[in-house]
């Protein structure tokens, strides 16, 4: 109203075109397209007031005159752009402060990537869970995300170049990316063809989707309600052989999508009450939360619905992991890629590659022995989740130990990336030509 002269009609146009979740323009087909995927109008909505804000552009042109001459001389236009790099400015230093707290953390630097870039992460130290906070879409990725990336650049070893550029390139895919699927049918496409939408991965593993059955595609975090319903539906004629309905992972990342963040609660609550009736492991899964999982004198109070939104357990990490398995796959193409270039091309051929790609086959055979203790790692883990002859907090403490051994085994990853990031120079990094 002050900036308005009490135009109180201007006022309330300007207020909600701070983001006009109901701006939809003249067309009758984006209209319905909106309507019919969740969250796309708001994504062009929050896109579109980003690109005005810094551009200076005015909600109500002709306001303040031809030019929106201000009384101090500046522009209105140029008064907005300086506004918005002010206020950016300051969530830039806001960053800057947050990575330099929390760089030298261990739950930090053992946080998944995701984790670190999709999130504010404040550790409250000694095994306590610490407090998530998410980014907003792409006010988040201009003044957390790149700020925070290029500080990593500069800091850490393990961390240069192609990891920003990769990083960038998820973000910005994620938060430009206008997916025009109906929601009625968009789970179902994404089961079938076993893409996650939201994760840009698979929902179930390949050697998973090649290897096993679809009605037998599940792990010990799976919900047991799900791997039910599979069973069920492997039974009924024609429906077995549509395997997007019958695996359980499918399943539930059906469920999932279809049913919303309150559909998720209230299928983490049925998956508890299942496994508790059906004398099923319940640590380490997401029903692990009391009264199921035991009381409020452990973590598990994290992976409380809603509660669980606000907070992480640090214990669990999976940063060093997550670098490990990255990397073998990387190993894994690099290697069938010199067996063919040897076949076609030659031995000389296949020198000259090995030598480019020195730092990843000079941790060939250290990333497979962590392989082979990862293997062995998973082995025990299962064990453990079978056993009965243990109570629930017995078996959480040794599941924390393991987590433990495991974390201790991989932390040497971060050596291995900053060898493997130092061997590539910073053109290959950021064209992706190197290793």
């Amino acid at each position: 109203m002050a900036r308005t002269d009490g135009n109180a009609a201007e006022a309330l146009h300007q207020a909600i075109e701070i983001i006009n979740y109901g701006r939809r323009g003249s067309s009758r087909m984006f209209s319905t397209l909106a309507a019919m995927a969740p969250f796309l109008n708001g994504r062009v909505q929050g896109t579109d007031v980003v690109i005005r804000t810094h551009a200076g552009a005015m909600d109500a042109p002709g306001l303040f005159g031809e030019e929106g001459t201000m009384t101090d001389g500046a522009t209105e236009r140029a008064w907005r752009i300086a506004t918005a790099v002010r206020r950016g400015s300051l969530f830039v230093a806001g960053t800057m402060m947050y990575y330099l707290m929390v760089r030298d953390d261990e739950e930090y630097k053992n946080a998944r990537e995701d984790m670190k870039n999709d999130w504010w992460l404040i550790p409250m130290g000694k095994g306590r869970p610490g407090f998530k906070v998410p980014i907003p879409f792409e006010v988040g990725v201009l003044y957390k995300v790149i700020p925070e990336q290029m500080m990593r650049m500069i800091d850490e070893e393990e961390h240069d170049a192609r990891d920003v550029r990769d990083e960038l390139k998820r973000q910005l895919v994620a938060t430009l990316r206008f997916d025009l699927r109906p929601q009625v049918v968009r789970p179902v496409i994404d089961a079938i063809t076993n893409k996650d939408a939201y994760q840009r991965d698979q929902i179930v593993p390949q050697w998973m989707e090649d290897t096993v059955a679809a009605s037998e595609q599940y792990n010990p975090y799976t919900s047991m309600v799900t791997r039910l319903i599979g069973d069920s539906l492997d039974e009924i004629p024609l429906v077995k052989n549509m395997d997007f309905l019958t695996s359980p992972m499918k399943l539930e990342y059906m469920l999932r999508q279809y049913m919303g963040t309150l559909g998720s609660y209230a299928m983490i609550t049925a998956d508890a009450v299942t496994r508790n009736v059906m004398s099923e492991n319940l640590v380490g899964t997401a029903a692990d939360f009391p009264p199921f999982g035991g009381g409020l004198d452990n973590n598990t109070w994290v992976n409380m619905p809603v509660i669980g939104d606000l907070f992480y357990d640090p214990a669990k990490g999976g940063g060093y992991q997550e670098d490990l398995y990255e990397t073998v796959e990387n190993m894994n193409k690099l290697v069938t890629t010199l067996g063919q270039i040897e076949e076609n091309r030659g031995r000389e051929a296949a020198r000259d590659f090995e030598a480019e790609h020195k730092g990843m086959f000079d941790a060939k055979n250290r990333l497979a022995y962590f392989e082979r203790r990862m293997t062995h790692y998973r082995e025990e883990r299962d064990r453990l989740f079978k056993r009965t002859d243990l109570s629930n907090d017995d078996k959480r403490r040794q599941l924390y130990r393991m987590f433990e051994v495991r974390d201790d085994m991989l932390a040497e990853m971060v050596k291995i990336m900053a060898d493997i990031r130092e061997e590539r120079s910073t053109m290959d990094a950021i064209l992706g030509t190197g290793p």
